[in-house]
């Protein structure tokens, strides 16, 4: 086809060739063919945590799946273990026999696999031979997946600081705003009367710190109309702010039917 100037044509069929070359490698038998396994390899950059699992059928990798998560507490990889097997794991996708980790199990985890899947199912960490080669596959996989995300939010911040330097110039502040709250009012025809307040943080919409309130109006029937509204809502939310009641700078609820 680029013998003949056909480029485009060229460039379908060079991409087919490399899928049909990635099969093919992706299908080499890299374990004895009796072998049904999955390979479960953690990284941690203590922001972030990847995991990668390869899928191995008759001894072949006939799948390969990634998660990356938030890091939410202190707990070390080998305690992620349980609840994300727990979670990968059902009654319609029972373990494997044999399990490939990076991470050690304790024997309470391997009995409850074992109660999934109705019979023995090993957990072990392999330390050498095919068995360890293929978990550093799996492994370098899951730490590459890490750096590229860790690029991507670098690449997000970056955007996002621009953003805020952008506002602060628009509305000649002297700083850009590390908190934004924003305000809106709602009404079905002119009565149950609410507002909603979104926050975003260093340019990151913060969804714990939203609220919504009930506009209450001089007679406790609603103001007259929107602006009196948002009058009474950033009256209560800033009254509440500067009096420092505990949780208001992280957005507590400003009244008792205030809800999140």
């Amino acid at each position: 086809a680029s013998a003949d100037l056909n480029f485009e044509r060229a460039a379908v069929l060079r991409d087919q060739l490399a899928g049909l070359a990635k099969a093919r490698e992706r299908n080499t038998v890299v374990l004895p063919e009796t072998t049904r396994a999955d390979v479960v390899g953690f990284a941690d950059d203590g922001q972030q945590v990847a995991v990668q699992i390869f899928h191995i059928r008759g001894g072949r990798i006939t799948g390969e799946r990634g998660w990356i998560a938030d890091r939410s507490d202190d707990r070390d990889l080998a305690e992620l273990l349980e609840p994300f097997l727990l979670q990968l794991y059902t009654g319609e996708n029972p373990p494997p026999p044999l399990i490939l980790s990076s991470v050690p199990a304790e024997p309470e985890l391997v009995a409850l696999l074992e109660g999934m899947r109705g019979a023995r199912v090993e957990v072990r960490v392999p330390v050498r031979g095919d068995k360890r080669t293929l978990l550093e596959t799996v492994l370098r996989n899951a730490e590459l997946s890490l750096q590229q995300q860790a690029a991507r939010r670098a690449s997000d911040l970056t955007t996002r600081n621009r953003a805020l330097e952008e506002i602060a110039d628009a509305l000649g502040l002297a700083e850009p705003p590390l908190r934004i709250e924003c305000y809106d009012v709602s009404h079905t025809q002119g009565t149950h009367q609410v507002a909603s307040m979104v926050v975003f943080e260093d340019g990151l919409a913060k969804k714990p710190d939203y609220r919504h309130f009930n506009v209450r109006g001089p007679e406790g029937e609603g103001a007259p109309d929107d602006t009196a509204a948002m009058d009474e809502v950033l009256r209560r939310r800033l009254t509440r702010l500067v009096a420092g009641a505990a949780g208001d700078d992280a957005g507590g609820a400003e009244d008792a039917d205030d809800q999140a």
